[in-house]
């Protein structure tokens, strides 16, 4: 599954994490995929010292947007920068990863789509390819174990965060149906009553104490 998430940063905060976007802190992207001609592109070092202001500055919002997709955890994220000739080639995402073992990886858009050309991410799922160029300030999540490639730029710079979460419920099936059941009771909150929404939700509840993967 594939899902677009609106206005998770707000301008204020994805401008906080470009001030950060300066030459010298940034080394070769490719050392997480050394193999030949599949990566071109940078990665803000760890040992910045504005690195942890960084992540700090995506997880609260990102916390946020994602907690009807039952997270358990994050990884550690990566902040990419594609010059014009950046690209990424058709991959895998490890497993695990960034510390984690996940279910979900996702990619945050920092700048605004018309500042570069090309540069867009390409997920494939069966035989059908999707191509996404979202807004300043949104999030693609979907699952991890997807192969995925984003296109080159071929003028300007694409600046992205991009990271992997842990969900609650390893069983993906399972997963799969708590999630949309939320997010169909988010859809009709506003057109049933109250106690109905509570039957829904202590649904969802029972369900999820049922299936969490206790540690």
């Amino acid at each position: 599954m594939i899902w677009l998430l609106n206005d998770v940063l707000t301008p204020a905060e994805s401008g906080n994490i470009l001030s950060v976007y300066t030459e010298h802190r940034f080394h070769c992207g490719s050392d997480s995929n050394p193999r030949a001609n599949v990566k071109k592109s940078l990665a803000l070092n760890y040992d910045d010292p504005d690195y942890k202001r960084c992540t700090e500055t995506l997880y609260v919002p990102l916390q946020k947007a994602l907690s009807d997709y039952l997270i358990r955890r994050s990884g550690q994220p990566y902040f990419s920068w594609y010059k014009t000739g950046g690209f990424y080639n058709w991959h895998l995402d490890a497993f695990p990863i960034a510390g984690i073992a996940p279910h979900f990886s996702y990619t945050v858009a920092l700048n605004d789509p018309d500042e570069y050309e090309g540069g867009e991410l390409v997920i494939r799922v069966g035989n059908t390819e999707s191509s996404f160029k979202p807004p300043k300030g949104s999030v693609i999540l979907y699952n991890t174990g997807l192969w995925h490639k984003v296109n080159e730029v071929t003028s300007g710079d694409r600046k992205v965060a991009i990271g992997w979460v842990e969900s609650y419920i390893k069983e993906s099936a399972i997963r799969q149906n708590i999630i949309d059941l939320k997010l169909a009771i988010n859809n009709v909150a506003d057109d049933i009553s109250h106690e109905q929404l509570e039957k829904l939700e202590s649904a969802r509840m029972n369900m999820i104490r049922e299936f969490v993967d206790r540690p």
